[in-house]
Parts: structure tokens; C-alpha cells; sequence
């Protein structure tokens, strides 16, 4: 008795039409009958999980023991098992592109297009196009015929050649190697035809295919002559008059084919036109594809378009509007989608902000593992040996969290290296004494480096490099270097690092990121195994096997399971079209992705691919057909939901740039005219109880009002209540506390706490940089003298340095000179002998190594300039000396010490002790008076600027004055009389225009004295005995006229009478204090001097990031311009 004929049935529906329930209340239907039919359902890849939750959900668990649910690769698999067994290891799509590599790395010499293309990127290409060969069955006889069509001098005869060739090659060897799935279809079909029992009697549905290979319409070739029943669903309308449809139509041509070939006439054909959706989502279907459409004339209620700022606000626009629909309309979770087509750029925003929200949710995407830390740590160890130790390489490495080290040991550790310009092979060895560099000549307590400790982390790190390193040196097979690579990581128990991290993480609960790293090391060792079939006897360096394992790792792609029955999933449209939604949220519904445009093509370019397609065999899409899919996704996406739409967009990204909505949009506003657009992020709206959904999220939203409200003098008695219950809650409290700081305008504690002031400056001794920090911000003095944080060292040479050592030199080189010559005779040739002398004894000594200027060639030059800079000035130094009635009595006067105690007494009588060091003082006595200079080395040019002496905060050197005098006067009972503040530049002279001038005088008017000087010409005499023989000074830029007055050419501004200078001494003395003052009181606000109206942050500063200034939110002060006459008008009249 002959089998029943097939039963064949085509479903045919727009999407989101119920082709899939359809089915399910057939088969309900079926199961309801007793019959020995067995159910196979055959859906994509993507969709088996939504699938077996909506049979378990309509059918139960019973029916699970009547069907089976499976994608095509699960069936064959299932199928290969039973009747093959597992004869051969399967390769996988990254072991495919490894063997594709190994074939043109072994045989580009005979290739005619990829000869000069021997590159590891090009086989991903080339792999997309065997795959093609294989999903439409083009053979070699195929492939000869084409090439028989074409001329042979084209580029596409040359691609072609070279494909059939590789594809000969690929096919042997996995044919004789592996399983491949690509084949595992054509098997599964040998399987079928050879058992005549396979399938008999089935009822076979096939639901939510967009697109068939080859080898499936085989399948379905076959099992026509087997099922009892087979049903195909099909995304079509009845009309199917858009061009959209164009691959949906070709696969019902081509099945209706197989069936008319079989003889198969009992056909049904079932659409499905009438669904259960809302009126405004009907419509929509109806009109979306037609160009013209009667604009839809009622109120719109389940279409909501809303506009946002930026992907931050819109995602949070998302969640409220979620939270809305499952608290006050009752929906569940799984009722609801979210589809996102640039999930990577919303993906951090939408974690953030969906915990904030307590919403549980599912992102269902594929993840790249180039940021886990075993992928990260394998990535450096190549980076290492390729690059000799870089620092950036050993960083990644040390920081990956394999290695024992804890975060201090890190921090010493990484901090030392850049401190010390540790790099290279000096990684290799120990650290030694002579590797700390100094940037003071003098040695200080801060060479007090515990290298013991610093050398025992070195050598976690190193030690097992250099075990592995020593073995791989030069060619070898690459099988020998994955072996030495995995006992590395056995050996030095990274592997055992790993998994203890897996249990913490078990044992925290957080089985997502444990069950990620589990999967991201099988994945890992499941490509060295497949290098190492491939590959396993291939001569290669190490660095050449390092690239080819870090190309396929960074191929490797990892999903999760979702762990929820109840919750969002949000995905691409691809991963969301077969789920039974009531509500779906479309979120970055911009320009750029809606719809996306392909432009790059393949490798067989559109053209070629057009032309083989005239030949009459079928390929690959091209970019237009890829670009209608599109737009059928697109389409496809408006008829998911049953019974509310949601899309939004953002007008601009997180970089403020702009950004336009898509043509969706436009469309849904043309059919929809009354749609209403909402933009509440754009426009602001009053904080009601609507914005009130859980405490981390309200809180954000609170928080942005509640200011407004304060200022603007409008608080409510929600913000009354929600900030209560805020300041009494323990999880927030010192939050609030914060915030209101910053409400009033702060983001500093008003002032420090008595007690820890009293503990802060209890033996505290100031110094008049500490005064003049002060003077600029306040809270920058609280970070550098209380807080004491140090801006992490660089190896390199910083102008702060080049001060350092200028001071250094001219005080020791100065004070030699005084031991052995006569200061005031000395020539150029015996400065120079000297300071060549010093330096090389001195400076450049072996036992000197450890000092930055004598560590390296580079520094070594600089310290060479820096000897010529030094030698001129003491030259020109002599010279002034030799001119002078003056001689030098102090180089780097230091106060503080017992002698020299300086301690103010403050108006409410605190008391308060400086130390500071003077570079140079200079005495003169004449006719039984003491007179006094006192000179600053700068290492750039100084100009005196009333308007920072006003503000305290130039006054270093004008202080120090003060404080000589009143020394003096109070210990030895000596009158000083001031005679010059100066400032001494020490510096490369800029001298332009150098032909046909003197450089030795240009040179010598570079070296003056610039600062306040005397108005009082004997005085300056003293200073400068030229400036009465000649009119001109030597040391100091000052003219004298024939009358033997100051000449009206000079600046007034530098020059000060008797009483000017007592005035600006007093003035910078009741400064100090009064800043001394303000700093017991424990003041720290951020409140800057700024340069200027204009600037928008301190040009000086390095902190910041830290006080996070503003113009809107701190005080500040601006620097005014003074001149002398203003300047002393103020300061008299008391309006410091």
C-alpha cells in the first residue's frame, strides 16, 4: 500500500500576523488527535529559545515529549551523531579563516590575484566567498564555466582562478581533517536518501525563515517524498506588490517548484490578513509601503514618537516609560521588547540605567573578548617580546590581574619605572642603586627607596617572561610554541589565578561573569588546539605565531543564556522578530541605522557579482540587495508589536554633535500627523510624581530639580518629602550632604573642622610659596601643603628642574670660587675652566650617575648647555661685582634656623613660623650705613606687576627683604637700608638680529638686574659705579642724565622712593599675616585668581579635575592691571 500523499500548506502573513501562533494552535490540534505523527518544528538559529518558551507557555511541558524544536545546525548535528559518530573534530568558523591563512601563506607564489596579497586579513575575505561557493553550490564545474565566459586578462578571471584553486585545497583538507557545517547539510541529506525510514509519517513546519542555501531546499526536495505534512510560513502580504518582498517571493517560486516536480498538487495556501492589533499599528501596516497615503485622521494613542537629547537621556526616557506600563497598566516584562540596531553604542547607558530602575532585562547580543583580562594578558605577553619590554606592553600585562600583585604593589611599582625612565632591558636585570634617579643633586631622604621590595615585584612580573622568552627564541614549529605557551601559563599558575577568580565570582553570586570567563578560556584553548592542527609543524618566529593567535582570539564571539522567564529583552531586529510582543520600544531611531546603508563590498565586487548572475548561477547579494533586506527589516519591525509602538531618537550624541532622525520617522509623521512627539529632556517639565520610580534612579532626577527649585524659591512638598527621605536614609544620606554643598553654590566643605585644624598646624611652618599657593586658590594650598599629593614623576627634565639645578650651581659653583680667587678679577677663561671643572668633577661624575643630567646621552647635551648658561652668568655675576660697592654676603640664606627665626605674631595674637632660603644677599656699608639687596635667580624673565603684588601673589622676594631688616634689627640691632629688589635671569639669551652687533654687550644687557630699585642716586652709585660715569648702568637697565638725575627714558615703575619702599614692605608684611589668618580659620574654598574674564579654568593648576572649578558654581577673582601710582594709592588708603 502506497505512503499518503504530502499534505503541503504555505502560511502566509506580514509580520507580527500570527504565523507562528497559527502553528502552534495547529499542532495544539494535532496532539488532540491520536496518531503516531511525529512534530518537528525548524526555526533560525536565533529564535529556538523564544520558540520552546512559547510552546511551554501554550502547549506545556508534555508536549516537549511529542516534538522537537530545532535550527537546521542543531538537526544536522542530532542527525551526524546517530549515524556518523564523531569520526572528525568539527572546525569552526575561525579555524576555517586560520586554514584559508595557512593555504595562501603556503601558496601565494601560484596565485594570479593574490600573489602580491600575502596578508592574514585578507583571508576572512576570502572565506566569505568559499562559503558562498558552498551555500549555492558552485562546483568546480560551475566554476569552469564561468570562467570560460570570461576574458582571461580581467581581474575577475584572476579572482576566480585563485578562489577555484584555494577552494580545491580548503575542500581536500576538510575533507580529510574535519567536519565542516557548512557540509554537515549536504551529510545530513546523504543521510536522509540512504534511510527511507527517516521522517516518515512527520509533520514538518518550518517557521521564520527570510532565506534558504542550497542545501536546505534540498532537504525540503527530499522530505516531500517523506512527511505526512509540511507547512512553510512565509513573511508576504497577499498582494506582494513591494519590491521589499523580492526574496520571500523567490524562495515561494522555488518551493512550489520542488513540489510541481514531485507531482505534489494538494497545495494550501493560508493568509493570514486579520490580526489583533490596534487600530493606529493596523493602519500603519496598511499604509507604510504605499507613496500615497490618507493621513491618518483620529487621535493617535499607541504610537509615541519621543525626541531626547542624547542616547543617555533617551535610554532613560525608556526606562521610565517601562516602569509606567508594567506598574500602572499591568504589564509583564516579557510583554515588552526593545530593539536597538547600535546596541555597542547604547549598551553601557541601558546596563546603567535599567539597575538604576530595577527593571531585569536580557541584552542579546554576541560579545568580542578583547577586553577580558585573559585575552588582555595573552595580548601583552606578545606585545612584550615584540616590542623589547615597552613600558605600555608591561603595564597591560601587570595590570591584566593574573599576576600576584595587589594594587599598591602596582602602584610602587609602576610609579618607579616612570620616575626613573625604567625601560627595555632594564627590565631584564635587578633594579640597582644607580637606576633611582635624582632630580636634586643633593641627596635627600627621598633616596631612602626600599629596592629590595621594588626588585622582588620586578621579579613576579619578569621572571616568568624570561622563562618563556629564552625558549622561544628564532623559528621553531608552532606546536612546540603552543606547548611552551600553555606550560607558562600552567607553570607560574596563571591558569590556577583564573580559576580561583571563577569561584570568587561563584561565590559573590555573580554566575554571569564567572560562566563568561569559563567560556572566554575554553574558547581560547579551543583556538590554540585548531593553530595547532592547522598549523602544527609550520615554521614560524614567535611573533608570527603571536599574530595569527591574536587574530583568532580577537574573532571569538560569546553569548549568555537568559536567566529570566519575566524580563525586557532588548536586542537587534533580527533577534527579536519571532517574539509575541505587546509593546516595543525602537531606541536610536537615527539617520545612521535606520536603515543601515552597506557600502563596502566583497570581494567579488556588485558588478562581478551581477555578471555571474547573467551567466545564470546564483550568488551572494549585492549591496542593493542587501540594502532592500533592509528596508524589509525595517518594515518588517512595525508589525511586531499587538498593541503599543514607542521609537525615539536622539538629536545629538555624547559629543554634542548633531544627529538626524531616520526616514522612519518622517514616514510615521506623515501617516500620523497627530502623533505627538515628546521631547522632555529637550524641553524641561516641572519634577512631579510621575518622575518617581525607584530610589537610584528618582534620585538622579531629583537631584537636577531640586537646585532650580532652591533658586528660584518654588519648592513643593514633593521636594520636601523626597528630600527628607533622602537625608534619612543611611544609604544616601552622605550623598545628600554633598549635594547641598554644591546647591549653595560649593563643591568644598566650607571650613576644617577645629580639631583637625588645631592637630594640621600645630607645629606647621610656613613658608611664602605656601602664602602665595594660598593667595591663588585656597583649596589648591589645601591639596599641596595639607593633603600633600604628588603629581606623579615622569622621567624627564621639567623647568621646575632646570630652577633647581640653576639655584644649586650659582650658590656651590659661587661659593668654590670665593675659597681660591678674588671674585671681582676673574676673566671669562678662568669662569669657564672653573664651572668645566665643577661640572665634570661635580655633575657629570660616576659617582654622580644616579642624577638625571648624567644618566643618558640626551641629558648629558642638556647638562652641557645648562654649564655654558651657568658660566655666563657667574661671568657677568664678576662683572656686576667688579662694579659694585656691594659684596655678597649670603648665597641661599636660609631662615627658620635658630638665628634666623622668623615668627609673625597675627592680629588676634596666634602666632605663626617661616622657613624659606634667600638665593643671594648682598651688603654695602657707607659713611657708617648698612645697606642691603637682596637677588632672586629666575630661570625666565621676571617683570614686576603691581597688580600680582596687590593679589599676594608675587611677593617672595619683597618679603624676604623684609624679614632680612627686621632680623637685624631685632637679633644684631643693625639698620639695613633697602637699596634693590632684584631679580637675576638666568637663562639662553634671545638675542635676534645677531650680525653686526656685539653679542658680548647684547649678551651683557641680557644679564641686568631687573625689580625695584632706589630712587636715590647715591644709593644707586653704590649699586653701579658706571652709571655716574657713563649715564649707563652695567648691572642694572637704569640712564642717568647729564645733571646726574634719573633720566625720564627709564620706567618709573621700578623705581621707588624711601617711603614706597617702606610702604610696599609693610603692605606685603600685613598680607602675610592677614593670608595666615584665613588659613587658621581653616578656610579651603575653591576660589582662583584668574587671568583673565575670558579664561574658563586656571591656566596654573593641575588639580582641576579635582575641584571641578566652574565660573558658575566657585567665586573668583580676577588679576587687574596696576600701576605704581594706583598701587600705592590703595595700599595707603587701606584697601588690601
Amino acid at each position: 500500500m502506497g505512503r499518503v500523499k504530502l499534505k503541503f500548506k504555505f502560511i502566509f502573513g506580514k509580520k507580527g500576523y500570527g504565523k507562528t501562533q497559527y502553528i502552534l494552535n495547529e499542532i495544539k490540534n494535532e496532539m488532540k488527535n491520536v496518531n503516531d505523527h511525529r512534530i518537528l518544528i525548524i526555526v533560525p538559529s536565533h529564535n529556538t529559545f523564544m520558540m520552546e518558551n512559547r510552546i511551554l507557555e501554550y502547549l506545556g511541558e508534555n508536549a516537549l515529549s511529542k516534538l522537537e524544536i530545532m535550527d537546521f545546525k542543531k538537526f544536522t548535528f542530532k542527525l551526524l551523531n546517530i549515524f556518523k559518530g564523531k569520526t572528525k573534530n568539527r572546525i569552526s568558523n575561525i579555524g576555517k579563516s586560520l586554514l584559508v591563512n595557512y593555504l595562501i601563506r603556503n601558496n601565494y607564489g601560484k596565485f594570479l590575484y593574490f600573489k602580491d596579497n600575502n596578508n592574514i586579513d585578507l583571508s576572512d575575505e576570502i572565506l566569505s566567498m568559499l562559503i558562498d561557493f558552498k551555500n549555492y553550490n558552485i562546483d568546480n564545474n560551475c566554476i569552469n564555466c564561468i570562467l570560460n565566459a570570461i576574458n582571461p586578462n580581467t581581474e575577475l578571471y584572476s579572482k576566480i582562478s585563485d578562489l577555484m584553486y584555494i577552494n580545491n585545497l580548503y575542500n581536500d583538507y576538510i575533507d580529510n581533517n574535519y567536519l565542516d557545517s557548512l557540509d554537515d547539510m549536504r551529510i545530513a541529506n546523504d543521510i536522509i536518501q540512504k534511510n527511507k525510514d527517516l521522517f516518515n509519517s512527520y509533520n514538518i513546519y518550518i517557521d521564520g525563515f527570510d532565506i534558504f542555501t542550497y542545501y536546505q531546499y534540498e532537504f525540503l526536495n527530499i522530505i516531500i517524498d517523506r512527511s505526512n505534512k509540511l507547512v512553510v510560513s512565509l513573511t508576504i502580504d497577499e498582494l506582494s506588490n513591494s519590491i521589499i518582498y523580492n526574496d520571500i517571493i523567490k524562495i515561494k517560486n522555488r518551493v512550489l517548484t520542488l513540489l510541481f516536480n514531485k507531482d505534489c498538487y494538494d497545495i494550501e495556501e493560508v493568509y493570514l490578513n486579520d490580526v489583533h492589533k490596534s487600530d493606529e499599528l493596523k493602519y500603519l501596516d496598511r499604509n507604510y509601503l504605499k507613496y500615497n497615503v490618507r493621513p491618518y485622521p483620529y487621535e493617535v494613542k499607541n504610537i509615541f514618537l519621543n525626541k531626547c537629547l542624547n542616547n543617555f537621556y533617551e535610554v532613560e526616557e525608556l526606562c521610565k516609560k517601562i516602569r509606567y506600563l508594567v506598574i500602572n497598566i499591568g504589564y509583564r516584562y516579557k510583554d515588552i521588547g526593545v530593539i536597538c540596531r547600535d546596541i555597542d553604542s547604547y549598551e553601557n547607558f541601558i546596563r546603567v540605567s535599567f539597575d538604576e530602575f530595577n527593571i531585569p532585562y536580557f541584552i542579546d547580543k554576541k560579545n568580542e573578548i578583547t577586553s577580558n583580562m585573559f585575552s588582555i594578558f595573552i595580548f601583552s605577553i606578545f606585545e612584550i617580546f615584540d616590542n623589547n619590554f615597552s613600558n605600555n606592553a608591561l603595564f597591560k600585562y601587570i595590570k591584566s590581574g593574573l599576576l600576584d600583585l595587589d594594587d599598591d604593589e602596582i602602584f610602587l611599582i609602576e610609579n618607579f619605572s616612570l620616575e626613573n625612565g625604567i625601560s627595555k632591558y632594564k627590565w631584564k636585570t635587578d633594579f640597582i642603586d644607580e637606576y633611582y634617579i635624582r632630580y636634586k643633586i643633593e641627596r635627600g631622604n627621598e633616596d631612602n627607596i626600599d629596592i629590595n621590595k621594588i626588585n622582588a615585584i620586578r621579579r613576579i612580573i619578569i621572571d616568568p617572561l624570561m622563562a618563556l622568552f629564552n625558549k622561544v627564541k628564532g623559528k621553531n614549529s608552532v606546536n612546540y610554541f603552543i606547548k611552551e605557551l600553555y606550560n607558562f601559563l600552567k607553570d607560574f599558575g596563571f591558569l590556577d589565578k583564573i580559576q580561583y577568580i571563577c569561584e570568587s565570582l561563584k561565590l559573590r553570586n555573580d554566575f554571569i561573569n564567572a560562566n563568561e570567563i569559563v567560556q572566554i578560556v575554553d574558547n581560547i584553548f579551543n583556538v590554540l588546539d585548531e593553530i595547532n592542527d592547522i598549523f602544527r609543524n609550520e615554521m614560524l618566529s614567535f611573533s608570527e605565531f603571536g599574530k595569527i593567535l591574536i587574530n583568532s582570539i580577537s574573532k571569538i564571539e560569546i553569548s549568555h543564556v537568559p536567566m529570566r522567564m519575566d524580563e525586557i529583552l532588548i536586542g537587534d531586529i533580527e533577534r527579536l522578530k519571532i517574539g509575541n510582543y505587546k509593546v516595543l520600544f525602537v531606541i536610536g531611531c537615527n539617520s545612521i541605522n535606520f536603515p543601515k546603508i552597506y557600502k563596502k563590498e566583497d570581494l567579488i565586487n556588485d558588478l562581478e557579482k551581477n555578471y555571474i548572475r547573467n551567466l545564470g548561477f546564483e550568488f551572494s547579494g549585492t549591496n542593493i540587495d542587501k540594502n532592500l533586506s533592509e528596508n524589509y527589516l525595517i518594515y518588517s519591525l512595525l508589525n511586531i508589536p499587538k498593541e503599543s509602538l514607542y521609537i525615539s531618537y536622539s538629536i545629538s550624541n555624547m559629543d554634542s554633535r548633531s544627529m538626524n532622525p531616520s526616514i522612519l520617522i518622517s514616514r510615521i509623521k506623515k501617516i500620523f500627523p497627530k502623533v505627538i512627539e515628546d521631547n522632555k529632556t529637550i524641553i524641561k517639565t516641572e519634577f512631579s510624581i510621575d518622575n518617581i520610580y525607584s530610589m537610584n534612579s528618582t534620585l538622579s532626577s531629583f537631584i537636577l530639580d531640586f537646585k532650580n527649585c532652591i533658586l528660584n524659591n518654588k519648592l513643593s512638598k514633593i521636594h520636601t518629602e523626597l528630600y527628607n527621605f533622602y537625608k534619612n536614609n543611611d544609604k544616601f544620606k552622605d550623598f545628600i550632604s554633598i549635594f547641598l554643598m554644591r546647591i549653595r553654590g560649593k563643591n568644598y566643605k566650607d571650613l576644617l573642622d577645629l580639631d583637625m585644624l588645631n592637630y594640621i598646624y600645630k607645629d606647621t611652618k610656613f613658608s611664602i610659596s605656601s602664602v602665595e599657593t594660598y593667595s591663588k586658590c585656597p583649596f589648591k594650598y589645601f591639596l599641596d601643603y595639607i593633603i600633600k599629593v604628588r603629581i606623579r614623576r615622569i622621567f624627564s627634565f621639567e623647568s621646575y628642574d632646570y630652577g633647581n639645578i640653576v639655584h644649586f650651581l650659582m650658590e656651590n659653583i659661587c661659593k668654590n670660587i670665593i675659597k681660591y680667587y678674588n671674585f671681582r678679577n676673574l676673566s671669562k677663561d678662568e669662569i669657564d675652566k672653573f664651572t668645566l671643572d665643577y661640572f665634570n668633577n661635580i655633575i657629570f661624575s660616576y659617582d654622580n650617575g644616579s642624577y638625571i643630567l648624567n644618566n643618558n646621552f640626551k641629558f648629558r647635551t642638556f647638562g652641557k648647555k645648562v654649564r655654558k648658561i651657568i658660566s655666563d652668568a657667574i661671568f657677568f655675576t664678576c662683572k656686576h661685582l667688579g662694579n659694585t660697592e656691594f659684596f655678597h654676603k649670603y648665597y641661599e640664606f636660609e631662615f627658620g634656623k635658630n638665628s634666623s627665626k622668623i615668627e609673625l605674631i597675627l592680629n588676634d595674637g596666634r602666632r605663626a613660623s617661616f622657613v624659606g632660603k634667600v638665593d643671594r644677599i648682598d651688603f654695602c656699608k657707607s659713611n657708617d650705613e648698612m645697606f642691603i639687596n637682596v637677588i632672586d635667580y629666575k630661570s625666565s624673565i621676571h617683570d614686576i606687576d603691581y597688580g600680582k603684588i596687590y593679589n599676594v601673589l608675587n611677593i617672595q622676594t619683597i618679603a624676604y627683604m623684609d624679614y632680612i631688616i627686621r632680623l637685624y634689627r631685632d637679633n644684631y640691632n643693625i639698620d639695613l637700608n633697602p637699596c634693590g629688589i632684584f631679580y637675576f635671569t638666568i637663562s639662553k639669551p634671545i638675542i635676534k638680529n645677531k650680525k653686526n652687533i656685539d653679542l658680548i654687550k647684547e649678551t651683557e644687557k641680557y644679564y641686568r638686574y631687573s625689580g625695584f630699585i632706589i630712587n636715590d642716586i647715591k644709593k644707586i652709585n653704590l649699586i653701579d659705579k658706571n652709571i655716574l660715569n657713563n649715564g649707563n648702568g652695567s648691572s642694572i637697565s637704569l640712564k642717568i642724565n647729564k645733571d646726574g638725575e634719573i633720566s625720564k627714558v627709564n620706567s618709573l615703575e621700578s623705581i621707588l622712593s624711601e617711603n614706597e619702599f617702606s610702604d610696599i614692605l609693610e603692605f606685603v608684611h600685613e598680607s602675610v599675616k592677614d593670608k595666615i589668618m584665613e588659613i587658621y580659620d581653616g578656610n579651603i574654598e575653591v576660589c582662583p585668581v584668574l587671568d583673565d574674564i575670558n579664561q574658563s579654568r586656571c591656566s596654573y593648576c593641575n588639580y582641576v579635575g579635582i575641584c571641578k572649578f566652574t565660573k558658575k558654581t566657585n567665586k573668583f577673582r580676577i588679576i587687574n592691571e596696576l600701576d605704581k601710582d594706583l598701587f600705592f594709592n590703595l595700599i595707603r588708603k587701606g584697601n588690601n
